[in-house]
């Protein structure tokens, strides 16, 4: 039986599911939600066997890829990280309603940042499904650029933003779906960043009709498709490209931002080396994904066969 594109599956819960378990946690607490959330994931992982498989597949590769020093791959370590997972996003529409607006963060990488909002610049940030990169928008709303667009390679996002603007109707996020990029998309993005504003884009997950917008590097021991679309993107619109990852860690949050490029010049579509070129910059990306799975494996949210996509 052929598995879905990741982006073909539902995610771990609709609207209203979401919706529940966030009341569960402001009315009831954290302890509750907990207790709650222990029974529904223990059906849900026995249920999901593509999810459960490739779980388990990135436990071991990262089991092999550390040399043992992670824990080694089991049924409960999969279940902790459907935990982690659910946890998660609970944190992320806590930080959207303000709840963590009182807890501290650490920034690595801050004087990126600085630098381009001195020269009022705008910018593309990639991230991964890892952590809680929501923190971002209280830092960039400290730092006066509070206006971002996310683009998001399927439609279970759209679930994620009706909870977020039920939660804060003054939320200043924008979420446009990869699949209607256009040429009218291309020209109002360019906008965006000529006034400044942040473009944020997962570059961890492949697109679900365009494999040729692909490339393949090693991850986590063995080769992977990543996208390319950070890249070509970042090139059209002539602009800085950045990686940032968020994580919750004890009573803070940490962040930490690396710049790839100040700006990305690729060969013409015909020269054999931009293929190339577009390699090195998604293995800059996945080996930053490596360090930060290393450094706090139960944070990156993978559960769709990442390995097996060739």
């Amino acid at each position: 039986m052929t598995e879905k594109h990741w982006a073909e599956s539902p995610e771990a819960g609709n609207f209203l599911g979401i919706h529940f378990l966030f009341w569960t946690e402001r009315v009831l607490g954290r302890r509750f939600f907990r207790l709650f959330l222990f029974f529904t994931l223990f059906w849900f992982v026995l249920r999901r066997k593509t999810a459960r498989l490739s779980s388990f597949e990135y436990w071991q590769r990262l089991y092999e890829f550390s040399e043992q020093v992670t824990p080694h791959p089991s049924l409960i370590l999969v279940f902790r990280h459907f935990f982690a997972f659910s946890e998660n996003l609970l944190d992320k529409l806590l930080s959207v309603s303000g709840k963590f607006d009182a807890i501290p963060y650490l920034l690595i990488g801050k004087e990126h940042i600085e630098n381009v909002l001195m020269e009022k610049r705008g910018y593309i940030l990639i991230t991964a499904h890892y952590g809680n990169i929501e923190i971002l928008q209280r830092i960039f709303q400290h730092s006066g650029k509070a206006k971002i667009s996310v683009i998001s390679n399927t439609s279970n996002a759209l679930i994620f933003d009706r909870m977020r603007r039920k939660l804060n109707p003054n939320h200043n996020i924008n979420f446009i779906a990869a699949d209607t990029l256009t040429i009218e998309t291309a020209i109002m993005l360019s906008e965006r960043v000529s006034r400044g504003e942040v473009i944020v884009m997962a570059a961890d997950r492949i697109p679900i009709s365009d494999t040729a917008h692909t490339v393949s590097v090693p991850f986590l021991g063995a080769p992977a498709l990543f996208p390319t679309s950070p890249y070509l993107l970042a090139s059209a619109l002539g602009c800085p490209l950045f990686v940032a990852f968020g994580r919750r860690e004890n009573k803070q949050f940490l962040v930490s931002v690396t710049k790839i490029a100040d700006k990305i010049t690729l060969p013409k579509r015909k020269d054999p080396s931009r293929q190339n070129m577009l390699a090195s910059y998604a293995q800059i990306f996945s080996t930053l994904l490596e360090k930060q799975c290393l450094q706090a494996p139960l944070q990156w949210a993978n559960f769709f066969p990442f390995w097996d996509v060739h």
